[in-house]
């Protein structure tokens, strides 16, 4: 896999190369120049599978436009939401994270549906994202949108506390070549190379290859964590307009790269663990084939099929899964104040899995299928005024069988510059492989007195049911004055039947090995509320200001026949304040000087301090083709901790201070 990246690398380098044609072209977007009328109408698509305004959708969203990511100097998917509120995201070592929205973070966060392109990367092992794969160039990337709150409806079961849509930008909006490079203290070193080039006069290709290094995490005494990565990552897309309402999209993607991590497993010999730096081998490849046909009357046809292969190494397992997804939708009008979408879907993704003597899988294989079908009507009560959406998913499993998802939504525009919306929705999400069938070693504990060893394993459970959510939104969005708009969100959720882990009967592993088994049950209902604010400033017209702040409860009730010890833990997980603020100011034509402060509560879970993050950045455009940018990171501390570890993880890594120098070339 990696010669093949390699090889994409060349074939760019060659590209770029032997055309001689291209002209210099600047493809992003100076959001200090865009007017608010522009910001607040920026088009999304993930709230209602249809275009709509951002000042429209009756949805706690927001976007992160690509202008965004290149002027914070961020470098990652993961880093990049913080900026959103609402969602939680912390730093776990050098190559992992948690993030969540809206509560119950952790390294296997289970409730955030994650889409590229339409793509789910939603991991069905344990209903999570590895995000250490998950890296779009972004050059490539058009914007990022992010809704908190349930998704389901639309997207499917898993899209419970919130979905991000990462968008790619269409062939025929990337002309010529580009070229960047840098490194630094952590981001050691990182290039990609694009170029998008003409296939006839109405198709258009892209092809694209990155790769990058990045360096060790500390510990909280400043020793390396041995958590070092890097990734070789490359790709293409096609675009063809053949004309009579018919778009053609056709691309795919292929990875490889290593990273290291520290393990800590059980031993059933005295010292009754062994540490160790584990080689952590990824690699794997999409392809993504789409048609849009759009008629003259307002309504659209789109068919999309995409095949994924996954493939994972380490010392607790390893993980091949080939995914196979198909999905078709149809919009239409009935009349003049309905517009109607429904649409079927069928994905299957079959695993074989590589036990080790730490976790275990029963059986190895297995093939998981999912059908649904949806339909959600948009209503319009009023003229450009008063609208209502009203839908539910059908979804299919083999786990819990059917499953329903609905949701209505209400948007009341009251004036040009107030937008009031609320909702109701339904969301679940469904057992994962490694809750059914996973028996992993978590620890061994001797006992002097009686010469036992007692070994705890946690269990799957086969009856192990969908965890639901019941989900009250209500927001607001506001102009007050020209350069000035502010989004406010309130939110009350209600779960049901959420994850436990409850001691089962012991049982003789050996004669002096005592097995204490813990199975995944649900056992635990609870309920989460809060406030999420977002917003912008524009004070001169060379300067803009963006800002966010959320304010989150979670509360968990067990069951009164519940022995689990650790809601508490859960709920310690979440920072109940966050807030942030982002500066872009252009000094001169040529100069921008961009700053960005995180704040982050404690969390009462592993006693993580509460922690301020201050980031900045210089631009230079040195001419209409070269640009150069210098970044630090982690100003205010020279390493800090974001969150603790899981069981069988090592020594916590902390996040250091860092800066890195950039370049791009455009041809």
């Amino acid at each position: 896999m990696a010669e093949c990246v390699r090889a994409l690398l060349l074939t760019g380098i060659s590209l770029l190369l032997s055309t001689s044609q291209l002209q210099a072209q600047a493809d992003t977007t100076d959001l200090t120049k865009l007017s608010l009328e522009e910001l607040v109408n920026i088009t999304v698509t993930s709230v209602s599978k249809r275009e709509e305004k951002l000042s429209e959708a009756a949805a706690a969203v927001y976007v992160i436009t690509q202008e965004d990511m290149i002027r914070t100097g961020l470098t990652s998917i993961p880093e990049a939401l913080r900026m959103v509120p609402g969602v939680q995201v912390a730093q776990i070592d050098a190559n992992k994270w948690s993030i969540t929205s809206r509560g119950f973070n952790g390294r296997f966060a289970n409730k955030l549906l994650v889409l590229i392109d339409g793509r789910s990367v939603y991991s069905p092992l344990f209903s999570g994202v590895h995000w250490d794969i998950q890296d779009v160039p972004v050059e490539d990337i058009q914007r990022i949108e992010v809704i908190r709150g349930p998704g389901a409806t639309l997207w499917g079961a898993n899209a419970v506390n919130g979905v991000i849509n990462i968008i790619t930008r269409s062939a025929k909006e990337n002309r010529g070549g580009i070229v960047t490079g840098g490194g630094g203290t952590e981001d050691q070193g990182f290039g990609s190379i694009h170029y998008s080039g003409p296939l006839s006069s109405d198709a258009r290709l892209r092809v694209y290859g990155k790769g990058y290094k990045r360096d060790n995490g500390v510990t909280s005494s400043g020793d390396d964590a041995s958590d070092n990565w890097k990734m070789y990552r490359g790709g293409f897309r096609t675009d063809w307009d053949p004309g009579e309402g018919d778009l053609f999209t056709f691309q795919g993607d292929v990875y490889d790269g290593d990273m290291h991590q520290g393990l800590t497993v059980p031993s059933l010999t005295a010292p009754y663990s062994r540490s160790f730096i584990d080689n952590v081998k990824v690699s794997g490849g999409n392809l993504l084939a789409r048609w849009n046909h759009g008629f003259s009357d307002h309504g659209d046809l789109k068919f999309q099929l995409y095949f994924d292969r996954t493939y994972r190494e380490d010392s607790l397992y390893t993980e091949s899964r080939n995914t196979f997804d198909l999905d078709f939708q149809n919009g239409f009008s009935a009349g003049a104040r309905q517009k109607i979408i429904w649409g079927l879907g069928y994905r299957s993704s079959a695993d074989q899995l590589t036990n080790s003597i730490t976790a275990s899988f029963d059986p190895r294989d297995h093939q998981h299928n999912l059908a649904n079908v949806f339909v959600q009507d948009h209503v319009t009560l009023v003229d450009s005024s008063l609208f209502v959406t009203l839908g539910s998913k059908f979804e299919y499993n083999d786990y819990t069988k059917w499953e329903i998802q609905p949701n209505a939504r209400v948007l009341w525009t009251l004036q040009s510059n107030h937008t009031s919306w609320a909702s109701v929705s339904r969301a679940v999400r469904t057992p994962s492989r490694a809750e059914e069938n996973v028996h992993a070693n978590l620890a061994a504990l001797p006992d002097t007195n009686t010469g036992l060893t007692y070994l705890i394993m946690i269990a799957g459970n086969s009856d192990f049911k969908s965890e639901e959510l019941l989900a009250y939104e209500i927001g607001h969005r506001y102009e007050p004055v020209e350069g000035l708009s502010l989004d406010v969100t309130a939110f009350y959720n209600i779960y049901k039947h959420l994850r436990t882990g409850e001691p089962g009967l012991p049982s003789p592993l050996s004669p002096s090995v005592i097995v204490l088994p813990i199975q995944f049950d649900n056992r635990m209902d609870g309920e989460t509320y809060g406030i999420e604010f977002a917003g912008s400033w524009r004070p001169l017209d060379f300067w803009k200001l963006n800002a966010g702040y959320t304010s989150l409860r979670v509360q968990l009730y067990p069951y009164a026949s519940s022995q689990d010890v650790s809601p508490e833990d859960q709920a310690g997980d979440t920072p109940r304040h966050q807030f942030h603020c982002r500066s872009y100011l252009n000094i001169a034509r040529n100069l921008e000087l961009d700053a960005a402060l995180y704040y982050v509560d404690p969390l009462a879970h592993n006693a993580i301090p509460a922690y301020t993050r201050l980031d900045c950045r210089v631009g230079w455009h040195m001419t209409d083709a070269v640009s150069m940018s210098f970044v630090v990171q982690n100003i205010l501390d020279a390493h800090h901790p974001e969150f603790g570890t899981s069981p069988l993880d090592g020594s916590a890594a902390e996040v250091q201070r860092g800066g890195y120098g950039k370049i791009t070339v455009r041809f």
